[in-house]
């Protein structure tokens, strides 16, 4: 059954699907989640948010990718995420929640 999920997993238009964030997918509208997924259409604003990069890690994770470009575009999206710096007038909230972005960040980049 594994196998299967995951065969299923790798086509693309299923891939595209799988690899939007739970929280994109539920929050824009229908005639977008058509379109074939990229990383490059997700505005790195919503990933800086740790739940959301968590739940993105977790279905890119899990899957896998099938491509080449599925790889680097993980790849480039996660080192854009730790490049972030932190500023002086920053709350420590912020900053914590930053420090989770940056682990889930190198996590992802590593896994």
């Amino acid at each position: 059954v594994r196998k299967c999920i995951l065969s299923l997993a790798s086509l693309p238009c299923v891939s595209s699907y799988l690899r939007i964030p739970t929280f994109l997918a539920l929050s824009s509208p229908k005639e977008e989640n058509n379109a074939e997924f990229t990383l490059s259409s997700i505005e790195l604003e919503f990933l800086k948010d740790s739940e959301v990069l968590d739940d993105f890690l977790y279905r890119n994770l899990s899957f896998g990718w099938s491509t080449k470009r599925q790889f680097e575009e993980l790849w480039v999206t996660m080192l854009g995420m730790i490049t972030y710096r932190f500023d002086t007038d920053m709350s420590k909230e912020e900053i914590n929640e930053l420090s989770v972005v940056n682990r889930l960040a190198i996590r992802g980049m590593t896994a």
